[in-house]
């Protein structure tokens, strides 16, 4: 395996070392390259050889010493990454599954990769891993990994993931936690089965493991209206959603008491649902769990609130903002508090969904067509602007295969995306203070 320079960027240490485009990473301390998860390995490194196939054909050792972490700048025709690992898992929540039919194919694709785990966040459950996988992972203590864990009793998790290959998480994240490996664990939680003293079990398990076990999320399940054929499972209720949000809360007490970190955190929906106030800012540490709903709507407003400074002059009169249903009441409020400093009136629409039913409150999972159908006929000022978080990443598709054009000509408004992210939604409203 080898992997083709594409591009070698100007004034680089690999420019500076003569690599060039068409030349080939076949190998670095004399150790075979098999895709980009090793480049970026040695990337973290000070000091380390490559060798290089040059395009005559002729083979070299080009020697590299630099600082930690700073890459060496080259693109790459392929990551070699190419096929991703499928999961074997029957998981009982499972959001695949839950997908109505008729939609692109690549969408009921299940991937388990831990490639992917350490390179972009995505979780993964470690029941499909091969031994050679998890030796390369060791060897090279590829961290940070993502870890579905869902439940450490081990017929609890087979009973989750409907395998039972399933067992014996525990072993596995202690033999890489053992070997530096640094592990972030989610539980997706579903009530009556994984909640309660599973659930209190589950975390003590994974602390007994800290700091290897660096972080815990609990998330709620999400349930559509498409789960025909597939098991029977409760939503949360307020007061099930509370239960959680206790268990969690005084655990994480526990912790900091024990090693000065909560440790074990609840994802914003669990208070949403729970009707109760959010932690803190400060509450959430590292924002470690963010990509889970951890914490995202107090980093949005401590962002908002630092950008106010950055910004002095409107670029738009009135203008309307798309949210899911839990962010709405929290985005109404920062809303008004816009309209007072920049005097912008922002028309803030909370969009029911349909697609995957209305027990789907986040704006990540918003179709093109139930925003289409809930904003037709509604104020919407000179622009429309769209969570990020329901394109596809790297994209501007919808689940439902329509564009941020498609929504623009449908409504007969200029759209833009934009980000959870305060700064950059108070850029895309106001010109910055020169």
């Amino acid at each position: 395996m080898s992997l083709k320079v594409l591009q070698v960027e100007a004034g680089s240490i690999a420019a500076k070392k003569k690599i060039e485009a068409g030349d080939e990473l076949t190998g670095a301390d004399h150790a075979p390259i098999l895709d980009y998860i090793d480049y970026a390995y040695y990337m973290g490194k000070s000091k380390f050889s490559l060798q290089i196939k040059k395009q005559n054909g002729k083979e070299k050792t080009v020697r590299i010493k630099k600082p930690e972490g700073e890459d060496i700048g080259l693109t790459f025709v392929s990551d070699g990454l190419e096929k991703k690992k499928h999961c074997r898992n029957k998981c009982v929540f499972c959001f695949v599954d839950q997908l109505p039919k008729g939609m692109r194919e690549t969408l009921y694709f299940k991937d388990d990769d831990w490639r992917f785990s350490f390179l972009m966040g995505n979780y993964i459950t470690l029941s499909n891993m091969t031994v050679s996988e998890m030796l390369r992972i060791v060897e090279k203590k590829i961290s940070p990994l993502y870890i579905s864990v869902h439940a450490t009793n081990d017929d609890v998790r087979a009973q989750l993931l409907q395998n039972p290959k399933a067992k014996g998480i525990l072993s596995m994240l202690k033999l890489l936690t053992d070997k530096g490996v640094t592990v972030h664990a989610q539980a997706v939680v579903c009530p009556g089965i994984n909640d309660g003293a599973v659930l209190r079990q589950t975390m003590e398990d994974l602390f007994a493991l800290y700091p290897g076990v660096k972080s815990f999320a609990a998330v709620p399940v999400g349930l559509t209206q498409h789960r025909a054929g597939l098991p029977n499972i409760s939503p949360f209720d307020q007061k099930s959603a509370a239960d959680v949000v206790e268990l969690v809360e005084g655990f994480a007490v526990q912790c900091k008491q024990q090693q000065k970190t909560s440790f074990a955190f609840c994802a914003d929906e669990f208070y949403i649902k729970a009707k109760m106030e959010l932690p803190d800012y400060d509450d959430y540490e590292d924002f470690l769990q963010i990509e889970n709903g951890v914490g995202l709507i107090r980093k949005f407003q401590r962002e908002i609130d630092g950008a106010y400074d950055l910004y002095t002059r409107p670029k738009y009169r009135a203008v309307s903002v798309v949210t899911g249903t839990d962010f709405y009441p929290y985005l109404k409020e920062i809303a008004k508090n816009v309209k007072f400093i920049y005097n912008i009136d922002i028309h803030v629409y909370a969009v029911q969904n349909s697609f995957f039913g209305n027990s789907i409150t986040v704006s990540g999972l918003l179709s093109a067509r139930d925003v289409i159908a809930s904003l037709r006929g509604c104020e919407l000022g000179e622009k429309l602007f769209l969570p990020a978080a329901m394109f596809r990443e790297f994209s501007t598709v919808t689940l439902d295969d329509r564009s941020v054009e498609d929504i623009g000509r449908a409504l007969d408004v200029p759209c833009e995306i934009v980000h959870c992210d305060g700064y950059d939604f108070l850029a895309a409203l106001c010109e910055e203070e020169e």
